[in-house]
């Protein structure tokens, strides 16, 4: 009992083997990945593009912020951010000692 080995089952109908891609579903595939990595690269550059634009138009803040927010910011409100970033950080250090 313990020496025997156990068989597997032997299906009645064999199962097709995959042979591969075919040249046209190669190419097929190859056109998709080509579109997707186009589609991805106009995206980015007119992502960076909005990006440049903001930059040149508002500084650093226009990087940070988007334009309706950076036109209504003022020094106080820049003064007030940096003092809830300032204290967070300062909790953040207590918690990490």
């Amino acid at each position: 009992m313990k020496n025997e080995a156990i068989e597997p089952a032997v299906t009645s109908t064999p199962q097709p083997q995959w042979k591969g891609y075919t040249i046209d579903e190669l190419r097929r595939r190859r056109a998709k990945a080509l579109i997707k990595r186009e589609l991805a690269r106009v995206k980015l550059s007119s992502e960076m593009s909005a990006v440049q634009q903001r930059a040149s138009r508002h500084g650093v803040r226009g990087l940070l912020f988007n334009n309706k927010e950076v036109a209504r910011l003022n020094k106080a409100d820049y003064a007030f951010l940096g003092f809830k970033a300032v204290r967070m950080l300062l909790k953040w250090w207590a918690r990490r000692k």
